[in-house]
């Protein structure tokens, strides 16, 4: 009965021993499933992360268009409490005749040029409502601000908040900055009466190719405004 008891103990060491073996050698064999999809996993959340990282320069890239009824209210809200106010202009890049679009304001210590620069959209895009001979050369107009009596072509420069910066459009037929018919129609006939002064005459400056219109000033930057 000894001797049985002994040789099963023997059998059942020798069968671990072996099953221990064999389990270090399935070990270094095939790694623990765990370590197997550590890698993809690990690059899974890497392409994610550049993903997101992508979508995020994007959307800074992308910014949403200023709208003019808020910017409008930033103008007058400004005006209020006395903040001065710009004039800005369109011309067609190339050309020396300034067209007057309307005023631009910057909450201190805010530049006028960064407020331009952020405003500029909203500002050609008025250009061709209020000069409606600007729209054939819409995708070529520049801006420009008064800088005492000349008028300086906007050079790119950085474009302060916009919740910081103010524009108000001159009068046009949309009546967009509530102006009312008698100033449009006023607005008109002055134009039609410098239309009809000649070329090279006394006026407010001239139209591209010859004659003379409303609102615009004539020569680069540091010449003054037109008698």
């Amino acid at each position: 009965m000894l001797e049985l008891v002994m040789l099963l103990s023997a059998l059942s060491t020798g069968a671990l021993r072996i099953g221990v073996e064999i389990s270090k050698r399935a070990e270094r064999t095939h790694p623990p499933s765990c370590l197997r999809g550590s890698h993809p996993h690990m690059a899974g959340f890497g392409t994610a992360g550049a993903a997101k990282k992508g979508e995020d320069v994007a959307a800074k890239s992308t910014k949403a268009p200023l709208s003019p009824k808020i910017q409008w209210d930033h103008f007058k809200k400004h005006r209020k409490a006395g903040i001065d106010a710009t004039t800005v202009f369109a011309r067609i890049a190339g050309t020396e005749a300034w067209f007057e679009v309307g005023d631009v304001s910057a909450a201190p210590p805010g530049a006028v040029a960064g407020a331009v620069q952020v405003q500029k959209r909203l500002i050609l895009e008025h250009a061709v409502r209020v000069h409606p001979q600007l729209l054939p050369k819409a995708r070529e107009l520049e801006a420009g601000y008064a800088v005492g009596s000349t008028t300086q072509p906007l050079q790119k420069v950085e474009p302060i908040d916009a919740a910081e910066a103010g524009f108000e459009g001159r009068a046009d037929a949309s009546g967009r900055y509530g102006k009312s018919q008698a100033e449009i129609l006023e607005r008109e006939a002055s134009s039609l009466q410098a239309a009809s002064k000649p070329a090279g005459g006394k006026g407010k400056g001239g139209f591209p190719g010859g004659g003379t219109g409303p609102a615009a000033r004539k020569g680069p930057a540091g010449a003054g405004r037109g008698d």
